[in-house]
């Protein structure tokens, strides 16, 4: 555009006036503010989807956990005497994992598959005694949770943070056939956010 004794002179049909360098910086400033808003917006939203979706999921999974391990354990039983075989949890701080020290706090036997012999009384296999013995062990190293039975091992769960097995030698309001089972799990999401469940339940055992 070129000014000549005091009019425009100029290509016909271009005569409108065009954007400053000025206004081309304020208008991309301005929207990148918007665009830059915008992404933390929906990064805010994803992690809030992500913390809420982890947290529902722990909280189930622990749950879950603790009512597998209370079911199995509701079978098994703290008489006297060899037979039938005796649960034992590990004294403390043992019967907590982990502890630095032992990763099974307990160990237990459930009846044969045939349940009532034939004079009536529940049948426990004890010949050999190591063929139902279960153990609920600790793996630090991936915080899996594992049963153990018979040199056969079967992961129950991933991302337990610990693991807590108490009876009346450690806990003396529980009676003598009860023992509590306490799990905590924990995992990170992607965006770095940790989410925590426990779940505690109380057992009563065969006898």
């Amino acid at each position: 555009m070129i000014r000549r004794r005091g009019r425009q002179v100029g290509i016909p049909g271009h005569g409108e006036r065009g954007f400053t360098l000025i206004e081309l910086l304020v208008s991309s400033g301005i929207m990148l503010s918007l665009g830059l808003l915008l992404m933390l917006w929906v990064t805010g939203i994803s992690t809030m989807w992500w913390t809420s979706n982890s947290q529902a999921t722990m909280d189930m999974q622990a749950h879950a956990l603790a009512c597998r391990l209370t079911t199995e354990l509701s079978s098994a039983t703290r008489a006297a005497g060899a037979t039938p075989p005796n649960l034992t949890v590990a004294a403390a701080p043992n019967n907590a994992v982990p502890n630095g020290g032992g990763n099974t706090p307990i160990t237990f036997y459930l009846p044969k598959t045939t349940v009532i012999d034939a004079t009536g009384n529940t049948d426990w296999d004890t010949v050999p005694a190591l063929s139902r013995q279960i153990q609920y062990q600790y793996v630090p190293t991936t915080q899996q949770l594992r049963r153990v039975q018979n040199g056969a091992s079967l992961m129950l769960a991933d991302h337990v943070a610990s693991m807590r097995i108490d009876d009346n030698s450690t806990d003396g309001t529980l009676l003598t056939n009860q023992i509590r089972v306490r799990v905590t799990l924990q995992f990170t999401t992607p965006q770095r956010r940790t989410v925590t469940s426990t779940a505690v339940q109380t057992v009563r055992l065969r006898n």
